[in-house]
């Protein structure tokens, strides 16, 4: 396989030229291992032939100990600096991937991949880079595949990677990783091996290290006949991206988003599935929804809720809420939502809109009009405890537990009742559940 000719074929979408790259400038992705160094002397070669201008960037993740990750930087940086190549080296905070791990809900890996395309796209703004080049190869997409597969992924995000996404480009896209391996050693290449490869604790590890050697053993040939059923479900996923196309989502507040009943209902079951995913991408919804949920609603349900989403049928509209974001939290115990500006936001299971009423004064209502009393902006709703207490009319305070006690609200609903509170002022908003209001100004 002639590597160099297979990569200055790819590096542009089908039907556009090469050629066009001349005075441009392209940016590697190199990590220091034998993938993206071999793709790093490829692109060097290929840049005096097509007159394109080569940067680098590379990304310490601070994960692994520090004589492994700066080790790593050094190789790419001391090649670059033979190649006559600008390198920029981006080192994250040493446990920045941990957090966001924590944060987005969906494990190490996926972080570390969030914040290192992060970084990627910083660089080529500021670059003004036409393409940016990333390192994955035939083999990564066999993983890719394996590893959504059985993460149980829909035909949009089954098919794996692409070989042209945007501003990306894969130009050893279709080279196994074994003619990688073969053209470093004739070529001198230089690079590093991350011990993490070998640790199976990574799922992705154990789908490279345990069950592609195991298929390999008992059916030879299954990585052709995976890929070209992935390039299919790539096919039908176009077609589906085609029907919805024309639908977008409206968003009533950084965590609410709405859109037409009429062309919700009016995709099939698929893409309306593919909708709510989209939907969940714009929200940024940290954790992961379950398919059950999303089938529920695209089959038809009125209501959905569970994993920190809402997902609602009302009047001529369907409605996709965030309970997970900043300033916007839910458990199992309760709620917490921080409001700014007027707005649609999930209050537990309910949805409410926060209005202006007059001056600078706010009401909270909900869809059968059960109206909040009057409080002022940024407000906290959020699920009461039973330490909470709240001011009388005479000027003495009363427990949270001792008003739902009068009210005779079971213990089963006491966390779902809202309590408001402003900068001035505290309530229990009741009526959302048929009881009173609590709502005593302290003015």
């Amino acid at each position: 396989m002639n590597i160099l000719e297979v990569a200055r074929n790819s590096i542009c979408p089908p039907g556009v030229s090469p050629e066009t790259l001349r005075g441009k400038t392209v940016l590697a992705a190199v990590s220091g291992g034998v993938d993206s160094m071999v793709m790093l002397d490829v692109l060097h070669r290929l840049s005096g032939a097509l007159g394109f201008a080569l940067r680098v960037i590379t990304v310490n993740h601070n994960i692994r100990p520090e004589e492994e990750t700066s080790g790593d930087a050094e190789l790419v940086q001391e090649v670059c600096e033979r190649y006559g190549v600008p390198c920029s080296v981006r080192v994250l905070q040493r446990g920045l991937v941990a957090e966001t791990s924590a944060v987005r809900g969906k494990g190490t890996e996926e972080a570390a991949r969030f914040l290192r395309y992060e970084a990627f796209e910083e660089e080529a703004r500021s670059i003004g880079a036409a393409v940016v080049c990333i390192a994955h190869n035939r083999n990564d997409r066999l993983e890719t595949i394996l590893q959504r597969f059985l993460q149980g992924a829909g035909v949009l995000s089954a098919p794996g990677m692409r070989q042209h996404r945007g501003i990306y480009a894969r130009p050893l896209f279709d080279v196994p990783r074994e003619a990688i391996e073969v053209y470093a050693a004739q070529n001198g290449v230089r690079f590093r091996t991350d011990a993490t490869n070998a640790d199976n604790s990574y799922f992705r590890n154990r789908i490279r290290n345990k069950l592609i050697p195991f298929l390999n053993e008992i059916e030879p040939g299954w990585d052709s006949a995976v890929i070209h059923g992935a390039e299919k479900n790539s096919a039908a996923a176009d077609d589906i991206n085609k029907a919805i196309e024309k639908i977008r989502w409206t968003r009533e507040s950084n965590s609410v988003l709405r859109m037409s009943a009429a062309d919700f209902e009016s995709c099939s079951f698929t893409a309306r599935a593919a909708v709510i995913y989209d939907g969940l991408s714009l929200l940024k919804c940290p954790k992961r929804i379950p398919y059950s949920m999303i089938a529920s609603f695209s089959e038809g349900a009125r209501k959905v809720t569970g994993a920190g989403v809402v997902m609602e049928r009302k009047h001529d509209s369907v409605f996709l809420t965030s309970c997970g974001s900043r300033g916007n939290e839910m458990s199992d115990s309760g709620f917490f939502v921080f409001v700014e500006h007027p707005g649609r936001f999930a209050i537990g299971d309910e949805s409410v809109t926060v209005r202006q009423s007059s001056g600078d004064l706010y009401v909270a209502e909900n869809d059968d009009g059960c109206v909040s009393g009057a409080f002022k902006l940024p407000v906290v709703i959020r699920s009461g405890t039973s330490s909470d207490s709240f001011r009388t009319a005479d000027g003495e305070r009363k427990l949270l537990s001792k008003i739902f006690s009068e009210w005779r609200v079971p213990a089963g609903k006491r966390s779902l009742i809202p309590v408001f509170e402003d900068d001035e002022n505290r309530g229990v908003w009741g009526s959302l559940f048929g009881y009173p209001d609590w709502f005593v100004k302290t003015n």
